[in-house]
């Protein structure tokens, strides 16, 4: 099934969207890429391993080549009709540089975005602010914590924990060159300050990384969840500790882990599946199909929709993990970087002014 795109300027709204009911549940697209020449180069980039290190990654030329002010973004909200079994409808859409992770902040009623040196807000049709930190680069994942968000820095290998009204100061930190992982994927010793302003870095070459931390959810109060890229793995972190354990070890370059109702769903992206955990993180499930780069997974209501990202299209599952049906886009001129579930009221706090 298409989903219609349209050519639309900085926002657009439809009409209807005010009329949506509050508790209805809809869908945001964070596509990180909308450069149609930046998709198919990076795409290029992303099929191939490096030859000295056997990695999958850019490298310092090539992350110099496509820089985040050139390569688009946007955020698109949807309405899916999956219960009615009607054509999808966008209600808005929304200009954002390199939109990441998506996180809707209840206590402010805003929408963070993870860009490529910040976090962005939007509430009420307009970015308010911007959240920065020193650590803040390459952000992939957000999430809630104890004390306010947990951010997922790619480009630091680093997990801050901040409080969203004073961001620059770390409530809790796990920056991987600390804790065991300091060498790079092209075997050089890399070591990471809070001292220094990562926002101002062009540097996110991914072999540059020692785990290309990709996402991070809470398990606990005393533990989180977090994909390493690098390490093709899963693993809990002990807040108090530092202790790691690995949790999945079989999984193949992941992204995205989010809480569902019974549990966790976890993006084996490279494996092309994407897997159901209980909440004792045993697995359960798998959702597998056609899959070519799983990047984001989440649950919906009744459903789990998959982002196929190099297929262009939103895989639709039952609870059961039968396949129900898919939303396509055309090939190359978006290149989908996050989900997000959100309610009807939520979206109007988002995207109305």
């Amino acid at each position: 099934m298409q989903i219609l795109q349209n050519n639309l300027p900085k926002i657009f709204i439809d009409s209807s969207l005010s009329t949506i009911s509050n508790d209805r549940d809809l869908l945001i697209v964070g596509f990180g890429f909308t450069n149609e020449w930046a998709v198919r180069r990076l795409k290029e980039m992303w099929a191939k391993r490096d030859s000295h290190t056997n990695a999958y990654g850019r490298d310092k030329k090539e992350t110099d080549e496509i820089g985040a002010k050139d390569v688009g973004g946007i955020i698109t909200l949807i309405d899916l009709n999956l219960d009615t079994h009607t054509s999808p409808k966008i209600l808005a859409e929304m200009d954002v540089m390199t939109p990441m992770g998506l996180y809707f902040n209840t206590p402010t009623k805003e929408l963070f975005v993870g860009s490529a040196y910040s976090i962005i807000s939007i509430k009420n049709g307009t970015i308010s602010r911007t959240l920065d930190n020193n650590l803040f680069s390459q952000i992939h994942g957000i999430s809630s914590s104890p004390l306010g968000i947990y951010v997922a820095c790619s480009n630091t290998d680093a997990i801050v924990e901040v409080d969203p009204s004073k961001p620059n100061e770390n409530l809790w930190d796990w920056i991987a060159t600390e804790h065991g992982f300091n060498i790079t994927k092209k075997g050089e010793k890399r070591t990471i300050s809070r001292d220094i302003n990562y926002q101002k870095t062009e540097d996110n070459a991914t072999l540059n990384h020692t785990t290309h931390v990709n996402s991070v959810e809470s398990f606990d109060d005393n533990n989180i969840l977090a994909t390493l890229f690098h390490q093709n793995s899963l693993v809990m972190i002990n807040k108090k500790t530092f202790e790691l354990k690995y949790i999945l070890r079989d999984i193949i370059n992941p992204h995205a882990i989010h809480h569902i109702k019974n549990g966790f769903i976890v993006s084996d992206t490279r494996g092309n599946r994407s897997i159901i955990l209980n909440k004792d993180l045993k697995v359960v499930q798998e959702l597998k199909k056609d899959f070519d780069w799983v990047q984001d997974s989440i649950e919906f209501n009744k459903y789990y929709i998959v982002g196929n990202d190099n297929k262009h299209e939103l895989s639709v599952f039952d609870v059961k993990g039968g396949f129900k049906q898919e939303f396509v886009w055309k090939e190359n001129t978006r290149k989908l970087s996050s989900l997000l579930k959100v309610s009807g009221g939520e979206a109007k706090n988002i995207f109305l002014p």
